[in-house]
């Protein structure tokens, strides 16, 4: 007999007089002293932002959802199980973040970008630094070639100085060539920067300069540990989540 994820939940419900009603997600979730329970589920393998939501919506608190992980991963059909991420890691990275002034919010929380809470799958956990009241303005994403030609640059430098003067937000992702140019133009009206690897991987490395300057006067946002280096994957996922931003701006 298998069992899948919702007939888990049904059995356990009968059991465990924690779980939150369907639907509801308890405020526990959002507790400053229950961040690091909920960095260690986001940073779990293979537990993406639709099963963190679920867990979100099944159970009171993150604490309860970590404790009954391992019962759900023997009852589970899972193809790929999951595994829990090392909590030393999940505490060094909520210290290095705040060492370095960033916050670390959980999907659903106050303060969580409502540019990023409403797109398909978002991000269950994500690292800001900078000015986060700059998503509160209206933005426009742009996004470009790494090696745009020199008429494209010209285009997408002018473009941003002018949304810039009218008081509009640009986004982008800290890419070389149009990503680059997007940003410099518009770094003094309110630029931020959706980066797909760590904040403290340096690349590309000609913008440690400029990562610097959004951090003071912009606004940084990273799904990934701070550490993350860039991969093609982790690529692909910025990409992803740019595109999805774009269709919500």
């Amino acid at each position: 007999m298998t069992h899948n994820k919702n007939n888990w939940l049904g059995n356990m419900a009968h059991q465990n007089s924690t779980l939150a009603p369907k639907g509801a997600i308890s405020s526990n979730w959002h507790k400053r002293d229950n961040l690091c329970d909920c960095i260690q589920i986001a940073r779990s393998e293979n537990i993406g932002p639709v099963t963190f939501q679920w867990l979100m919506q099944s159970f009171a608190s993150p604490e309860v959802a970590l404790k009954a992980l391992p019962q759900m991963k023997r009852k589970s059909a899972r193809a790929k199980p999951f595994k829990l991420a090392p909590r030393k890691k999940c505490e060094e990275e909520i210290n290095l973040t705040h060492q370095r002034g960033g916050r670390m919010l959980v999907w659903g929380s106050p303060d969580y970008p409502k540019l990023l809470s409403h797109i398909p799958a978002p991000p269950s956990v994500i690292s800001t630094f900078g000015h986060l009241t700059l998503t509160t303005r209206p933005c426009v994403a742009i996004v470009g070639g790494r090696n745009a030609s020199a008429a494209g640059l010209t285009l997408a430098k002018n473009l941003s100085m002018e949304l810039s003067r009218r008081g509009l937000v640009t986004v982008s992702g800290l890419a070389r060539g149009v990503d680059t140019i997007v940003h410099r133009a518009s770094l003094e009206g309110g630029t931020i920067s959706v980066i797909a690897n760590g904040i403290l991987s340096d690349y590309p490395p000609e913008n440690k300069d400029l990562k610097s300057q959004i951090e003071a006067a912009g606004l940084m946002i990273a799904k990934t540990h701070l550490t993350q280096n860039h991969t093609q994957t982790y690529f692909r996922d910025g990409t992803e989540l740019l595109q999805a931003l774009r269709k919500q701006l």
